[in-house]
């Protein structure tokens, strides 16, 4: 097994933490989601295209197709002011700061 570094670790826990929340979405257990092999070779390779995220073991074209929307998604939500999203959400000002922080640190 390779010695992961901080950074991986890291990225490597929001990753397990992320698949135990889609599989408790879906009431299917986390394997079912992506294996820990999966999760681990996606720390390794970082995929930043539906193609990279093709050539990783266990990673079709619908999983690829639906982890690029969501990143997409959060990217554009990441460049959002606490305003935009204010107006977008239909929230106050307080709540929207609170959503902008939220986001901001994921």
């Amino acid at each position: 097994m390779k010695i992961l570094i901080v950074e991986d670790e890291k990225l490597l826990a929001d990753l397990y933490a992320l698949r135990k929340r889609l599989a408790s979405k879906q009431k299917i257990p986390a394997y079912l989601v992506f294996s820990d092999a999966t999760l681990r070779e996606m720390v390794q390779k970082k995929p930043f295209s539906t193609d990279e995220l093709l050539n990783i073991t266990g990673v079709g074209e619908k999983k690829a197709a639906k982890l690029m929307i969501a990143y997409k998604t959060k990217e554009k939500l990441r460049e959002a002011t606490p305003e935009q999203l204010a107006s977008v959400a239909g929230v106050n000002a307080d709540v929207a700061q609170e959503l902008w922080e939220l986001i901001r640190s994921m």
